[in-house]
């Protein structure tokens, strides 16, 4: 087991999320274990899980997923088509002047602000680097500041970086 989550409510509604070396298992209280493998769409190692209003995201070696229903109204999970790259992790933060709720995913290509499924974009096109060349975008982790909330702590092939948010940028 690589990673738990759980939103902290004993509620049969609240599973425990377990993220495994090939799938995803969810347990809840008076409920029996389900398991999401390759049935349910994922494929690879889950490397992170967070929930963003009632959309659950999964950050894996070969992109970011989402749970969503299939047409049978089963539990599925679909791939971002935008983050089909590893995505190492997810953070999440509230903008302070709105109250929105924001996911921020670390990926090997850049950093992308996940508002909602189909609601989400790419920060590379805001210098978040400065002058460096492309090559030090790649994200392998990050981290919010627990002083400064706006403030993130991300891991690069090249090195350690810190990004402010201010003013939803």
């Amino acid at each position: 087991m690589a990673y738990l989550y759980h939103n902290g409510r004993p509620h049969p509604a609240h599973p425990l999320w377990m993220a495994l070396s090939n799938g995803l298992a969810a347990a809840g209280i008076r409920l029996p274990v389900h398991v999401f493998d390759k049935t349910a769409g994922l494929a690879s190692s889950i490397l992170d899980i967070r929930k963003l209003g009632n959309v659950l995201y999964l950050s894996t070696l070969t992109g970011l997923y989402y749970l969503d229903l299939n047409e049978n109204e089963k539990p599925v999970f679909t791939q971002v088509e935008m983050i089909p790259h590893t995505c190492w992790s997810l953070v999440p933060f509230t903008d302070p002047r709105t109250g929105e709720k924001i996911l921020l995913a670390a990926t090997q290509q850049c950093i992308y602000e996940i508002k909602g499924p189909g609601h989400i974009r790419s920060l590379e096109e805001e210098s978040l680097f400065g002058e460096h060349d492309r090559k030090y975008y790649q994200c392998f982790s990050m981290h919010r500041s627990i002083a400064h909330p706006g403030k993130f702590y991300v891991g690069l092939k090249t090195g350690l970086i810190s990004l402010t948010r201010e003013n939803g940028r």
